[in-house]
């Protein structure tokens, strides 16, 4: 991607306490957003996989964040600013980084208000079908980051009436995370254990849906899902000829990203788990 694609920092924000430390930046232009640093000179997956994420999440049609690639240039921070010991190490020598655009007025998904009282409350959300696929998604991807105890969802709240919208935010831990990387095929074991689906919360989304639509929407956002699982290959290969030249990865990266997401085998016992922990019928 030549560099006249990169948007460029303005100035300094504040650095987020969490596991990849991300620093938000206003922009030129006046965005503000979460910019994610290389923390290695060598490894680049995380960013990169911040980007597969978002590119398949446009697939699935589940909400997240715009991104873009930052160039954060020397005079929009100080040194002293940082805290985190690998911000403060890389930032100088991967000043291209990964940002995601901050939510105006958003609102994150936690502990203190992720209880529905009532099917009043439930209808609050503009798109509970997605925070099902949402779900679905972090099952096929194994992202080993997102579940009841750390939701890595905001809310949209900018809509009347209290209307709030589910977005995906921070897919850093996809393919297993860190402790796969280089390593995940499509025989590493995969659990629904920790899922967004698998907690109260989820629970009663589910439970209001089926009241709503029926069990067999359930199983319609199941296989339509996994429908579009054949675009796959063309999604991944046309991103890896976006990512910058500064971000190095290993060759065989995209391909090992698209047999992992497209095998067959692994794909029809991922919608076998997700019918028996949804309870629905083939």
């Amino acid at each position: 991607m030549p560099h006249n694609n990169y948007i460029n920092t303005l100035f300094f924000g504040e650095e987020i306490f969490s596991n990849s430390c991300p620093i938000k930046f206003t922009c030129i232009g006046g965005q503000v957003y979460y910019v994610k640093i290389a923390q290695s000179q060598t490894d680049f997956d995380d960013l990169i996989y911040e980007g597969v994420a978002v590119h398949l999440a446009h697939l699935f049609e589940i909400p997240v964040p715009p991104y873009a690639i930052i160039n954060i240039l020397p005079s929009s921070y100080n040194l002293s600013d940082i805290n985190s010991p690998m911000n403060k190490s890389f930032i100088q020598e991967n000043p291209i980084a990964f940002g995601s655009l901050d939510v105006k007025n958003h609102d994150i998904l936690g502990p203190q208000n992720d209880t529905i009282y009532d099917k009043r409350d439930f209808n609050r959300f503009l798109n509970p079908l997605d925070f099902l696929k949402i779900g679905i998604f972090d099952f096929h991807l194994t992202n080993t980051d997102r579940s009841y105890l750390n939701y890595n969802i905001i809310f949209d709240v900018n809509f009347p009436k209290g209307k709030r919208k589910f977005l995906a935010i921070d897919h850093v831990a996809i393919f297993g995370g860190s402790m796969l990387k280089n390593k995940f095929t499509p025989h590493c074991s995969n659990n629904l254990v920790g899922n967004i689906l698998n907690c109260p919360f989820g629970e009663t989304i589910i439970g209001y849906l089926k009241q709503d639509h029926g069990a067999s929407i359930l199983t319609s956002v199941i296989e339509s899902y996994f429908s579009k699982v054949q675009n796959i290959p063309n999604i991944i290969k046309a991103y890896f000829e976006t990512i910058p030249a500064e971000w190095r990865y290993n060759e065989d990266l995209p391909d090992r990203i698209i047999a992992y997401l497209i095998n067959d085998e692994r794909n029809v016992y991922l919608q076998s788990e997700l019918r028996n922990l949804l309870k629905t019928s083939n």
